[in-house]
């Protein structure tokens, strides 16, 4: 990594010793020599063989003596001199493998051994790092080989690393900040090269490879490079070894100049560090996008490679590897150079404010340079050794938005509780959370149109607050007993990013429900139909409406008096109504004596929750009296001439009758009833009698009769009824006719007729009648007895036309005959004969000759059939359709002539050449039937085709001439189709289609362009023929031709354009500064111009090119360069004229000017740049009052006039200082930081707001300002959530309900978002119910809380039932299998990859592990692989994500722990693991450590501790807590890394499930070890259970920067592995729960039960201490009788009891009662878990009930009562 801190520099300093102890005598011990300097022009140099130091002045080429180191016939070489000089030098002893350390001031040397080394003969260069003040030495060869020795202990460190990519030979120096730079060449003859290896350097012993990047390329043919040194004035020295003394800018790799010294430089040194420069980049909020990344660059003064950087990863705040660093480069002081910042990658710079750069000098923080905008330059100091580091400052533009919605309390609009109707009211507040301004801020919610906020625009921290909007509850609402209600916010940022934030609130709607129940009853429905009366019926319905504000299910009525009612299924809804119905009722006697039926029925209704309700409604219905009686006569057939009557009396009525009677006038004998009591609808059937027909009864026709029954009622009152009979007596009268029709013979037909008496009466005045043949036809007979016939005379009929045209002949005869009662009887018959029909018709047309181009037409139709037509028409088609014919119809035979037509010819005719006709006559027959005739003619007609063609040319317009085309048909023929033909415009378009005769179109072709030749010429002529096809034969054609007269018209245009002012020497406007001007000549006219040339007497002779210059076209001329003189500046504008010069093609010229003035003003401009550093949480809580903001403020000169003086006022923070020099054009300073500490008002505010001003004053006494502001959010973002776990009953009976109340209070300064409630119920309750909004999963109750505002407190019951205590079994022990399961997993470079071990079938998995094997050599390390997620994968998985940031492929393992969940079966059963719900939590990853602990019960041990990350961070701790809880902790390190996380756990119960009625715990025990990983190493820990037990579950908490690469589970031992990457210790500790084999053979049943809850938040807190909180129960033991039964004796009352399990006894009182009188009492005290017999003392009263022989009483103990039986 790159050094930054040069500051340690002066540390080294400490580091070496003062007086070290002296390991070898040795030197002369002579005087001394003068001490080391750091100087310009001076460097030191060694004579390996003589050991001669000598100082050098590399500009002069001269040099002294500096000292000898003694040191016999050894070679020495690696000269080097700590930081600052002073009186020692080192060097290396390549004969002896020792560390020299020569002593100026003595001329004495020190010399300390080190350990065999085989390169020693080997070494080759040497230099002291100021920075921690270590010799390093360096063997040549390929690599080279880095040693180190300590100067501070004098002791050798041994090898630390390896230098690739350099020549055998060459030397090394460091910079001011432990960059080491080497120059190294192969050969004499060879060019050099000049490389960078970044620091730190390793300082321990090690073989690390080290990457050397090539800065320069050094001269060649310079000879052999043995030595280098850096100079103070920044020059590179080299020294070869033929004396050469080589001064190289080190920078550019130039040879400045060569000297030649008399010495062998076998090596140098200096204690002067050359200037470097660096360039990065600072992400302090991060990336915009993940993959954005930053390219950096360093350039000038021959700088050109190692001095570019590009970001990479994630991470935020300084991106400062090797390889995202441009440089360091070495670079000269006082030099000028220029950074660059690029986007990479794809990096969209819109997303990120402009970047702000700053250039450092490291020594003592000095600022060189600054501004703002993608590049700068800065100029270095001009003392050699300086470290410049210029930083990119990036911002990135991160809008975001947060919405707060809330909602009032329930608006009850009718005043009758919360039902659908009712409203709420919503409220939005806005708050801009980004850091930069939002606008189109606007809220949406699904459930609410239109909300607007005011203003939509919204600066960074400020907040809206948008219009209210009510909302109206619906039932579903109230059913569901709440409204829950997301709404939507959504902003757009200056970089067009739309961002959104969602809230949600839910209201409580409580429920209320009623009902009424609307019972009626219907008519009584008289089943028998003899009105009210026992038997019939009452219909009841029941309507129920619902008048709460919940559904009601199911809505049920009772009434007993008609059983059971059915109603509807299904809920009712609030405002609904229902109707039930139930079977009709059946009235008694009883009802109809009462008069009355009185009827009460209940409605219920159950609600979602609670009693049913209910509602009653009664009826009564009236049953009236109603007496009736019915009479029912009926009489028999005629037999044998009588007749049989029958009579049969009912009682109709609800009353009985007495007295009941017939009467019939016809039988006065009277007719005898029995019984003569009727009960209602009862019926008695009286004697019958005959009746005997008389002759006048036949006459008659009929026998009618009446008889009439009577009945008295209760009430005394006569009812009657009568009823009668009719007989008829039947006769009957009939006639026939059948009539007859000869055949049809020359014309005629001939009838016959016979007439029947078909009836049972005579009939006279018999006749017929037939209208076609005359009427009245004569009978034989006029009288007819029944069955007697007559014949009538035959008659003969003849056809007629209408007859024949009809087709048939239909005649019809009728007979009549008179009954005795003088009826008239008749009948007719009818004939059809049929007559044959031939309709024809034929059609006559002529066609008379052509004239004057027309044909006339006449026509002749005849009927040709034997049936009349009628009507006849004729159409002709080509004459109109229709040809009028004589109306009327046309006899057979006859002929009729039609209109005579004439016809026009058409072009069509005349283009056919003939003309064709046909007509067609139509005549109908009677029949309908439709009779036609056609007829046609053929009429000649000649051609004549014969065509025109006009030709027009338009005026010669912008270098084209327009031609038209007309085109005339002058024949009698249509031509088609239509061309026109003109060589000189290519292809004429004429419109599609045939042209007729005498009609013309117009045709049309492109332009024609003029040509030069056509210019030339002065005309353009042109000929075009038209032809046209006619319908036969071939074309015909005509011609015409323009000519076009053409006016040449040269013309010439200059076009001077005048460049901006170029400042030459960067120092604003002045003399000395160019003005470029370009010059464009256009040829204007229409002939060619040629000696085209431009004059400009400011700028001399302009060059244009010689060719000629068409017309249009144009020409640049060379770009001529004026230097501006002190005059143009005092004139305050240059002008200048040019002329360009064309001659015409007759020999003419043309000219134009064109002229520019360049304005040159003097103008005085200033700038300020201020920014707002990050809000500084002074108290650790979050923004808020006293926290601090620190100002900064870059004034810059952008004018050209001097500034003096130059202030910056702030009114907000005070006084500003800024250097009194003034400002230059183009300088800029940096005035002091100043620090302002936030007020509760800027809290308030949200924000702080602050503007600065910069002023200058210029030379002429006016002065320039700026402003610039900034805006800092102030928003409180932390919050502190407590919980608070109470339990109304502490010492609660088994199968007592107790209740948990969880309170939650937000202590803190921000809302607390996302509010969770986690309680996990341990082993011994049971779930019973808990308040909204909590749930229950599995064990585990949640409470989703929502929102809690700042001070507010939240508070839920959890009810629960306490469980029986297991017993435990003592005389025997379990076995539990561990296994463990294991998966390889692959991960190619850049990708993430998951694997999932699983256990096999019955385990379940209670830990896990992934571990990273491998990564390729060279490809990374073992810290480039990172682990997402490890955690479970329900009852029997567990996976493990892997993220490769390798650029090789790396392998890793899962592994899987896995407990057999049935135990082994032991004296017949076996038992099971009771292992709880999963328990999870979400959280937030802020940058910087977060830690969440999650906690099972007590009796409850943690398993399968997990977690999930949404992007790569270091898991620091997942280790067990002191409370049965378990700790995560994970660091966010700022780099776009992961920042959420979601935590696993499950809880296993110490004891195992019941079976055979008791229970064993499981036996655990835990190892804990710590550790300490080495710098650098890769560390393998085991821990281990005992024999007799197997590890399940693995924790540990280790160091930041250690990176845990996983463990493995075998099972009995766990083994870890780390990786330490830094170049520190790091330490761990580590953790192994064991479990034992086989269960525990007893244990103490406690009933001691904790429940602990936790609560969560989303937003950041301060503390998570205080998140969770737990409860204690003691489960107290129960007295319960062993049986129902106590025994008596004379004083006392005996019963057996027992005391339930539990810790302590039971104690307390019992009684015995019956009938109210206590019989015995007594205490008691019984160990839990035992039986007793308890005993009672009898009271006065109770021996005298006991002795009356009681068999039941009351036993009341421990406040149960249960009723037992009496034993004496």
């Amino acid at each position: 990594m790159f050094l930054l801190v040069a500051a340690l520099a002066a540390v080294a300093l400490a580091l070496l010793p003062t007086a070290p102890a002296r390991a070898t005598g040795g030197g002369s011990g002579s005087s001394s020599s003068p001490s080391f300097a750091c100087a310009a022009d001076v460097v030191y140099s060694i004579d390996g063989d003589s050991h001669a130091i000598s100082k050098i002045n590399p500009t002069a080429g001269t040099f002294t003596a500096n000292g000898t180191i003694d040191a016999g016939s050894h070679t020495l070489n690696a000269l080097a001199l700590p930081n600052g000089g002073g009186r020692y030098i080192y060097a290396f002893d390549r004969t002896s493998n020792d560390v020299v350390r020569f002593d100026a001031s003595t001329n004495d040397e020190d010399t300390y051994s080190l350990s065999s080394n085989s390169s020693a003969g080997s070494v080759i260069a040497g230099a002291i790092n100021p920075v921690n003040g270590l010799y390093y030495y360096a063997a040549g060869g390929s690599p080279w080989k880095l040693y180190a020795f300590n100067t501070s202990t004098n002791t050798g460190i041994g090898q630390v690393g390896t230098i690739s990519g350099l020549s055998n030979n060459g030397d090394m120096a460091f910079d001011a900040v432990g960059n080491l730079y080497v120059v190294s060449n192969a050969s004499t003859t060879a060019a050099g090269t000049l490389a960078r290896v970044n620091g730190p350097l390793p300082s321990t012993a090690g073989s690390s490879s080290l990457a050397a990047t090539s800065l320069a390329t050094l001269p060649e043919n310079s000879g052999q490079y043995a030595s280098m040194a850096f100079d103070g004035n920044g020059y590179l020295i080299i020294g070869t070894g033929a004396g050469k003394v080589l001064k190289v800018n080190p920078t550019s790799g130039v040879l400045v100049q060569t000297k030649t010294v008399s010495l062998n430089l076998h090596d140098m040194a200096s204690c002067s560090s050359p200037s470097t420069a660096a360039a990065r980049v600072d992400l302090p909020q991060g990336r915009h996008d993940a993959a954005d990344q930053f390219k950096v660059t360093i350039t000038g003064s021959g700088v050109t490679t190692g001095n570019t950087g590009t970001t990479a990863g994630t991470d935020t705040g300084l991106q400062n590897t090797d390889a995202e660093v441009a440089g360091p480069v070495v670079v000269l002081p006082g030099t000028t150079y220029t950074i660059t910042q690029t986007a990479a990658g794809g990096t969209d710079l819109n997303d990120y404010f402009t970047p702000t750069w700053k250039c450092v000098e490291q020594a003592g923080g000095t600022t060189v340079a600054s501004g703002s905008g993608s590049t700068g330059t800065f100029t270095m100091p001009s003392t050699s050794g300086a470290t410049v580091i210029c930083t990119f400052t990036d911002l990135p533009i991160l809008p975001a938005i947060e919405l707060d919605k809330t909602a009032s309390a329930i608006a009850d609009l009718d005043g009758n509780g919360p039902d659908a109707g009712d409203t709420v009211t919503y409220g939005f507040k806005v708050t801009n959370t980004g850091n930069v301004a939002l606008s189109t801020v606007g809220v949406t919610d699904p459930m609410l149109a239109g909300i607007t906020c005011s203003p939509t625009t919204l600066a960074v921290g400020a907040s809206v607050t948008c219009s209210s909007r009510t909302y109206t509850l619906t039932q579903a609402d109230v059913n569901a007993g709440k409204v829950d209600n997301t709404a939507t916010t959504s902003g757009k940022a200056t970089n067009n990013v739309t961002v959104t934030d969602t809230d949600s609130v839910s209201v409580l709607i409580p429920a209320k429900p009623a009902l009424t129940l609307d019972k009626t009853a219907g008519a009584i429905t008289d089943v028998d139909g003899n009105g009210p009366d026992a038997g019939d019926t009452i219909t009841y319905s029941f309507k129920v409406t619902n008048t709460g504000n919940v559904p009601l299910n199911p809505v049920t009525v009772a009434d007993t008096k008609v059983g059971t009612v059915t109603c509807p299924s299904g809920a009712l809804a609030p405002g609904a109504t229902v109707t039930c119905t139930a079977a009709a009722y059946v009235l008694t006697q009883a009802d109809v004596n009462a008069g009355k039926v009185d009827n009460t029925a209940t409605a219920s209704g159950t609600p979602p929750t609670g009693s049913p309700v209910t509602g009653t409604d009664s009826t009564t219905t009236v049953v009236p009296a109603l007496p009736a009686i019915e009479l029912d006569k009926t009489a028999s057939a005629i037999s044998n001439g009588t007749i049989t009557y029958g009579f049969k009396v009912t009682n109709t009525g609800n009353v009985t009758f007495t007295a009941v009677g017939v009467t019939d006038p016809m039988f006065p004998s009277g007719i005898s009833c029995s019984p003569t009591t009727l009960a209602p609808g009862a019926s008695v059937t009286c004697g019958s009698k005959v009746y005997t027909l008389t002759q006048a009864d036949t006459d008659a026709g009929k026998v009618q009769n009446t008889a009439t029954t009577t009945g008295t009622s209760p009430s005394g009152a006569k009812v009657t009824d009568t009823d009668s009979t009719t007989t008829t007596l039947p006769g009957t009268p009939a006639i026939e006719l059948d009539k007859t029709a000869g055949p049809l013979t020359n014309g005629k037909i001939t009838y016959s007729f016979k007439v029947t008496n078909i009836g049972t009466v005579t009939l006279t005045a018999v006749g017929l009648t037939d209208p076609k043949l005359g009427g009245t036809i004569t009978c034989a007979a006029t009288t007819l007895a029944p069955g007697a016939n007559t014949t009538c005379t035959s008659t003969t009929y003849t056809l007629t036309q209408a007859d024949v045209d009809a087709g048939t002949v239909q005649n019809t005869a009728t007979t009549t005959g008179t009954a005795p009662s003088g009826t008239k009887v008749t009948d007719t018959d009818s004939t059809t004969t049929p007559v044959p029909q031939g309709p024809a018709i034929t059609l006559d047309k002529v066609a008379g000759p052509l004239t004057n181009g027309k044909i006339t037409y006449t026509f002749t139709v005849k009927n040709t059939g034997n049936v009349t037509l009628d009507p006849v028409t004729l159409n002709d088609p080509k004459l109109g359709g229709t040809i009028t014919c004589p109306s009327g119809a046309v006899a057979p035979g006859a002929s009729i002539s039609c209109t005579t037509t004439t016809y026009t010819l058409t072009q069509a005719d005349v283009d056919a050449g003939h003309v064709d006709n046909t007509a067609t006559t139509t005549g109908t027959a009677p029949s309908g039937t439709k009779l036609t005739d056609t007829d046609s003619t053929t009429t000649p007609v000649p051609a004549a085709p014969s065509i025109h063609l006009d030709k027009s040319a338009g005026p010669v317009t912008n270098g084209k001439i327009t031609y038209t085309f007309a085109v005339t048909n002058t024949g009698n023929v249509t031509l088609n189709p239509i061309k026109v033909n003109d060589p000189k415009v290519g292809t004429v378009t004429c419109p599609n289609g045939g042209l007729a005769p005498g009609a013309s179109v117009t045709c049309t072709a492109a332009a024609y362009v003029v040509t030069q030749a056509d210019i030339d010429a002065g005309t353009v002529d042109n000929t075009a023929t038209a032809s046209g096809t006619p319908p036969t034969g071939s074309p015909v054609t005509n011609s015409d031709s323009t000519t076009t007269p053409i006016a040449p018209h040269p013309g010439i245009e200059l076009l001077k354009s005048a460049g901006s002012v170029y400042d030459v020497n960067g120092n604003g406007l002045d003399d000395g500064d160019t003005i470029t001007y370009t010059f464009k000549v256009t040829n204007t006219g229409n002939v060619t111009l040629t000696n085209v040339t431009v004059a400009d007497p400011k700028v001399g002779p302009v060059t244009c090119p010689t060719a000629p210059l068409a017309p249009g076209a144009s020409v640049s001329c060379d770009p001529r360069t004026y230097t501006l003189t002190q005059a143009d500046i005092d004139h305050g504008s240059v002008d200048n004229t040019a002329t360009a010069t064309g001659t015409t093609p007759s020999g003419g010229t043309v000219a134009d000017d064109d002229s520019r003035t360049v304005d040159l003003p003097a103008t005085g401009a200033i700038q300020l740049v201020k920014t707002a550093g990050p809000l500084v949480d002074t108290d650790g809580n979050g923004p808020d009052a006293g926290d601090t903001i620190t100002y900064s403020f870059r004034v810059t000169n952008t004018g050209n006039v001097h500034l003096d003086p130059v202030t910056v006022s702030d009114p907000k923070v005070g006084p500003v200082t800024c250097p009194t020099a003034g400002l230059e054009p183009g300088e800029s300073f940096d005035c002091t930081d100043v620090t302002y500490t936030v007020t509760p008002t800027d809290v308030a505010a949200g924000k702080v707001d602050n503007t600065a001003t910069a002023t200058g004053t210029t030379p002429s006494g006016g002065t320039v300002q700026d402003t610039d502001s900034t805006t800092t959010s102030v928003q409180p973002t932390v919050t502190n959530v407590t919980i608070r776990k109470t339990v109304d009953d502490a010492t609660p009976h088994v199968g007592d309900v107790v209740t948990y109340t969880l309170t939650v209070t937000n202590t803190g300064a921000a809302d607390a978002r996302d509010v969770v409630i986690t309680d996990a119920l341990p082993t011994g309750v049971t779930y019973v119910s808990a308040d909204a909004p909590c749930t229950r999963t599995g064990s585990t109750v949640r409470c989703e809380i929502g929102t809690v505002p700042a001070g507010a407190t939240r508070s839920f019951d959890v009810r629960v039932k306490v469980d029986p205590l297991p017993a435990i079994g003592a005389d025997h022990q379990h076995l539990f299998d561990v296994q463990k399961t294991e998966v390889q997993v692959d991960v190619e470079a850049g990708d993430t990859a998951t694997g999932t071990a699983q256990c096999m079938a019955g385990y379940e998995v209670t830990d896990g592990s992934g571990r990273i094997d491998h990564v390729d050599q060279g490809t990374g390390t073992l810290a480039d692989m990172h682990m997402t997620a490890n955690h479970a994968v329900g009852d029997t998985g567990w996976t493990s994500t892997f993220v490769n940031e390798a650029t090789g492929r790396a392998q890793a393992k899962v592994f899987g722990v896995c407990v057999k969940i049935e135990s082994e079966n032991v004296n017949g059963h076996v038992h099971d693991l009771v292992v709880g719900s999963p328990i999870s939590q979400t959280v937030a990853l802020p940058v910087g450590r977060t830690a969440t602990t999650l906690t099972c019960a007590a009796g409850q041990t943690p398993i399968q501790p997990g977690y999930q990350l949404d992007g790569v961070a270091p898991v620091l701790t997942t280790y067990p807590d002191d409370s049965n809880g378990w700790v995560f902790a994970v660091v966010n390190d700022g780099s776009d890394g992961a920042t959420q996380a979601t935590f696993t756990l499950r809880c296993l119960d110490n004891l195992v499930s019941v079976a055979n009625g008791h229970t064993h715990a499981l036996g655990f025990s835990e190892v804990r070890r710590s550790v300490t990983v080495p710098a650098g190493q890769t560390m393998e820990v085991t821990l281990s259970c005992a024999a007799d037990a197997k590890g399940i579950v693995a924790g540990y908490d280790v160091d930041e920067g250690l990176a845990v690469l996983g463990n493995d589970p075998r099972p009995i031992v766990r083994v870890f592995q780390f990786y330490n990457p830094t170049n520190q210790p790091l330490g761990a500790d580590l953790y192994l729960l064991c479990l034992a084999n086989r269960t525990e053979k007893g244990a103490d049943q406690g009933g001691h039960i904790v429940n602990t809850a936790n609560v969560t938040t989303s937003t950041p807190e301060s503390q998570a201490g205080d998140n969770s909180d737990s409860a204690t129960i003691q489960v107290s033991p129960a007295v319960t009788p062993v049986a129902p039964l106590v025994t008596v004796s004379s004083s006392r009352v005996a019963a057996t009891v027992s005391c339930s399990t539990g810790v302590g006894s039971c104690s307390g009182q019992a009684t015995l009662t019956a009938q109210g009188t206590l019989l015995a009492k007594g205490s008691y005290r019984i160990k839990a878990g035992k039986k007793a017999t308890l005993h009672l003392k009898t009271t006065r009263a109770g021996r005298k009930l006991l002795g009356k022989g009681l068999k039941k009483a009351k036993l009341t103990i421990d406040g149960t009562t249960r009723t037992v039986r009496i034993k004496r």
